[in-house]
């Protein structure tokens, strides 16, 4: 629906170019999520190059997040190869939340023990039991905790404290500044086609396998760069259900395009085509 009967060979792609994507009725300042991930193992692991602390800046970006190791092995059974701890620092712009996710536990004898240090001061010890023991298997265990992060600087370790090996991820919640829809946008454009894909950031494997609901984004404006003039016609496909939301006539003018976007909950695609 999306990509049927497009001549990919006969035209020059390069990424979307989106200029904003503002909220269409006027909203205050509002803080999104942003989720930090570190390598699992599918991936290769810089182990030359992992700072006592890495840094999240204001857009979420994490320095030397190759180093970053979502594997955190107990202290007792550590060796140099292996990691126990990771430790972040980070400014948050308004009160908000640091939520550790536990998507694995890989050994369970001795049981790990997940510690969490907020600036010098332990605010949280739990030890991690298989939430099914007879039907144990370690891709199946997710559970998720937090904690209360104020407004400002701050630095906080994640460890291991106990045995066993655990697989971690992150998320700062009301950590990054929005205009718009807490959408992702991707897409690809060339003379004649425009392809996005607008995706809720919570629609990901990890939030549905721990159960945690997802909000629907309500309408926004979202202004692409690059475009040639003249009139397009615009399909728009909600992606779960294959179905068509809406098909419309646009206009780019002085290279730019204005599309009205109507709420998403999960994710929607929108194919435009040059008359």
């Amino acid at each position: 629906m999306i990509v049927k009967d497009i001549p990919f060979n006969n035209q020059d792609w390069e990424p979307v170019s989106i200029a904003s994507f503002n909220f269409k009725d006027s909203k205050p300042p509002w803080y999104g999520d942003i989720i930090v991930e570190g390598w699992p193992g599918n991936f290769g692991l810089d182990r030359d190059n992992v700072p006592e602390f890495f840094q999240i800046d204001a857009n979420g970006r994490v320095s030397n997040q190759e180093s970053l190791n979502a594997v955190l092995t107990g202290i007792a059974e550590n060796r140099p190869d292996q990691t126990s701890s990771v430790a972040f620092k980070m400014k948050f712009p308004v009160d908000g939340e640091f939520a550790i996710y536990v998507t694995e536990i890989r050994d369970t004898e001795p049981a790990p023990k997940l510690t969490v240090v907020l600036d010098d001061k332990k605010v949280l010890v739990d030890d991690l039991i298989p939430i099914d023991r007879e039907n144990y298997h370690p891709v199946m265990h997710n559970q998720y905790f937090t904690v209360k992060i104020p407004k400002g600087s701050h630095t906080i370790s994640i460890a291991n404290s106990g045995g066993g090996r655990i697989v971690t991820s992150f998320e700062l919640k009301k950590f990054i500044l929005r205009n718009g829809p807490d959408l992702d946008v991707r897409g690809l454009q060339s003379e004649d086609y425009i392809l996005l894909w607008l995706k809720n950031q919570k629609y990901t494997v990890l939030h549905e396998l721990v159960d945690i609901g997802i909000e629907t984004q309500p309408g926004g404006v979202l202004e692409v760069n690059n475009v040639p003039n003249g009139t397009w016609i615009a399909e728009w496909v909600n992606t779960i259900s294959a179905t068509r939301i809406k098909t419309e006539l646009v206009k780019s003018v002085n290279h730019k395009l204005i599309l009205n976007t109507p709420s998403v909950e999960k994710s929607m695609a929108i194919r435009l085509q040059r008359f």
